[in-house]
């Protein structure tokens, strides 16, 4: 077992590290925060009291240095920015080991790499007001107006394949084939928690998931298809509502974080995904999955505040391609999720085998909702432009 302390003292930090403890509640990496004793003042006064600790996924990202690399060109290229009107958003550090290197391999062979805390912020599971939405919104178009000018070949892609919606449906297809739609996942409810209270749940729930993705198929190539038209520019990757940092007084958005899938890509994903996260009532994990359900609202306000950061990013064509975003990035969430599921649950981390399952259901009870309101979703669009 891999003693996180002894890890934190692999690192370069500007003070003794006096606790280390588990932080947040991601399914791909092991974070904790590091706590240090005395620590000296720091160039920021959100930065220099803790730092955050986390062993890389090597299913995920097999060369951890790459993702490193993507990071310290962000960060210079953020440092040496004149962005008068960003002057509050800023992004972590990074600390390298007492070797000078940026990550360190544990005896295991696991990598762990150690970022800035920054301090005095809240994150949110679910949007708790419009203020809130806008200002994720605007944190989204502040960092890809921030990194727009970044030439995309200086960034490595860490995620070869990430949002190929037509191989991961490919992927799920060789399952099928493979004749899992008739094998009982032999899984039982015994610790399940409010998922499923039965086997029966279960089974209508994988029954739903199958009928659902096949009637959807056909959305998997609706941007895949015409991303060669699109100019590339730096993608976050990942930026679900509990990767925005907002101050716990004022509200407003400071950071974006959870930076592993910088890379280069299309921008459309990070707001269709961004979009997918926030608007969703009932949360990623919800305890009854009637909650969940798209809000048109949020949707209007998210959209004003990143529209306020990079409009200049976006012409006709892209508020064109905007809904078909909307709804395919829970679509192939789902996918993912329900893939991993049939699989044995090789990617995302669970508490249980069946919460890959749930995750996948929920995130097609978001489809459904969105496409129960296309029209107003498309008169929102076309009123902010």
């Amino acid at each position: 077992m891999i003693d996180p302390v002894e890890i934190a003292h692999q690192f370069d930090f500007p003070a003794i590290v006096s606790q280390v403890s588990a932080y947040g509640s991601g399914i791909i990496n092991d974070t904790f925060v590091v706590t240090f004793a005395n620590p000296p003042p720091f160039v920021h006064p959100r930065l220099g009291k803790r730092a955050i600790l986390q062993g890389i996924n090597s299913a995920v990202f097999p060369d951890p240095n790459l993702i490193m690399d993507n990071l310290a060109v962000v960060l210079e290229h953020a440092a040496n920015k004149d962005h008068e009107d960003l002057s509050e958003f800023i992004l972590p550090p990074i600390y390298k080991t007492r070797q000078g290197a940026s990550c360190f391999q544990d005896e295991s062979k696991q990598y762990w790499r150690a970022i800035g805390f920054i301090e005095n912020t809240v994150t949110s599971n679910i949007l708790e007001n419009i203020h809130q939405a806008r200002e994720a919104g605007a944190a989204l178009g502040a960092f890809h107006q921030l990194l727009a000018d970044i030439p995309v070949e200086r960034l490595h892609d860490t995620l070869p394949g990430f949002h190929d919606t037509p191989e991961y449906l490919r992927r799920f297809d060789a399952l099928l084939e493979a004749g899992v739609l008739a094998t009982e996942p032999g899984l039982k409810v015994t610790g399940a928690k409010y998922l499923f209270s039965n086997e029966r749940e279960i089974a209508l729930c994988r029954d739903y998931c199958f009928e659902q993705i096949e009637k959807h198929r056909t959305l998997s190539n609706l941007l895949y298809d015409i991303q060669p038209a699109i100019s590339p520019r730096i993608m976050h990757g990942d930026p679900k509502l509990n990767n925005f940092l907002f101050d716990q007084d004022s509200g407003q958005a400071v950071s974006i974080i959870d930076l592993d899938t910088l890379k280069p890509g299309i921008i459309h994903y990070d707001l269709g995904d961004c979009v997918r996260s926030c608007c969703n009532k009932g949360g990623e994990m919800p305890s009854d999955i009637e909650a969940v359900r798209f809000d048109v609202d949020d949707f209007k306000h998210i959209l004003e505040g990143y529209l306020s950061r990079a409009s200049k990013l976006f012409d006709t064509r892209d508020f064109d391609l905007l809904f078909d975003v909307v709804r395919l990035l829970p679509f192939e969430l789902a996918l993912r999720f329900f893939t991993d599921y049939l699989e044995g649950n090789r990617y995302f981390k669970v508490e249980t085998p069946h919460d890959n399952l749930y995750r996948a259901r929920v995130q097609l009870q978001l489809l459904s909702s969105i496409e129960s309101q296309e029209n107003r979703l498309r008169e929102v669009i076309s009123e902010s432009q």
